[in-house]
């Protein structure tokens, strides 16, 4: 849970050449509604397929890992309206690596400025000071993401030294089109999931993501915060999931959600196939054509008209070859970058 502490102004140095400019700390729950339209407005310039609600923010926001956005957070607003923001959060890596993410939004009119950049300095000042009560003797490094039309923040990014480590694709598919179900491997059944399950479900997705790229150590907070979504978004009910049991194993998984407020907004009707995985004694059987065939259906008898997930470029277990032959395709690139300390 995230402390309240209230700080004001922060006196950046140098101050960017803007006219009414000024940059405080976060203040709470008051500063949500500026945020979210912020982060939309950007959405919309830099063409991107997703538009951030209210409640989800808000969420979000009392939830935070590894992040107390009273001190680890930066506002910059000009004349009184916001214009942009940036906090850093830290996670360890099952590689041993302590990353500090990078996570800063520019409102669209400010984007020429030099206020980003004074934002990038400000949040990796801060992570350098979170850093040094980490291990001395552990490798650090910084991490942030940009997707392929933010070519500003891209060219920013290069000239501080950041480098592309990784792509990762958003992808969609029309529930138009035919959608053939795939059997499910013999002796594994899809059932219910109740919050009995919970436990077992998040096991078995932490377990089946430990061998792919960027994996994080988790928390029995972190399992908490899961509980939590999954009971209080309706985005995220277990209802809309898809488990593959073996007996009172849990064997595979896609955690299917549908935002209905950002449907609203952005008049579609799109449902997600996304959190995906399989345990690595089920992996090479179909599991993942099986479930995912399932998923498809569900949604499109829910009355969506579109399904979304999002895939690593170089996922090992070839994720993204599977997508495309259940009909996704790429609308999105996405770039992760690193920056050593």
């Amino acid at each position: 849970m995230m402390e309240k502490f209230k700080l004001n102004q922060i006196n950046v140095d140098p101050m960017p050449k803007v006219e009414g400019v000024s940059f405080r700390y976060y203040q709470g729950k008051e500063d949500h509604p500026a945020l979210v339209e912020m982060v939309n407005r950007a959405n919309a310039y830099f063409q991107k397929t997703e538009r951030q609600t209210q409640k989800d923010f808000d969420l979000r926001f009392s939830n935070l890992r590894n992040c107390n956005a009273y001190t680890d957070m930066i506002l910059c607003e000009v004349n009184g309206r916001l214009a942009a923001s940036g906090r850093t959060a830290w996670a360890v890596k099952t590689s041993g690596v302590y990353e500090y993410a990078m996570l800063h939004i520019v409102d669209p009119d400010f984007i020429d400025s030099e206020i980003p950049q004074t934002i990038q300095q400000w949040v990796e000042k801060r992570a350098r000071q979170i850093a040094a009560e980490h291990p001395a003797d552990a490798p650090k490094r910084f991490e942030t993401w940009a997707t392929k039309t933010e070519t500003d923040k891209i060219n920013m990014l290069q000239e501080s030294g950041y480098e592309v480590v990784r792509y990762f694709y958003k992808m969609t598919r029309d529930l138009s089109e035919p959608i053939v179900v795939s059997p499910m491997p013999e002796g594994l059944e899809v059932k219910p999931v109740g919050p009995q399950d919970y436990r077992k479900v998040w096991d078995a997705s932490n377990e089946a993501f430990h061998d792919h790229w960027g994996d994080t150590e988790y928390t029995e907070e972190d399992f908490q915060r899961f509980v939590k979504q999954t009971e209080e978004l309706p985005s995220h009910a277990s209802s809309l999931w898809k488990i593959g049991w073996d007996g009172d194993q849990v064997a595979g998984m896609v955690l299917n959600q549908i935002y209905y407020e950002e449907n609203e907004m952005m008049g579609i009707a799109r449902g997600y196939t996304d959190l995906i995985c399989v345990r690595r004694p089920w992996r090479k059987r179909g599991l993942a054509s099986a479930l995912i065939s399932r998923s498809l259906v569900m949604l499109k008898e829910m009355g969506m008209t579109e399904a979304a997930l999002g895939v690593d470029a170089e996922n090992p277990s070839g994720a993204l070859g599977l997508y495309q032959r259940h009909g996704f395709r790429t609308v999105q690139e996405s770039r992760v970058y690193h920056k050593l300390f």
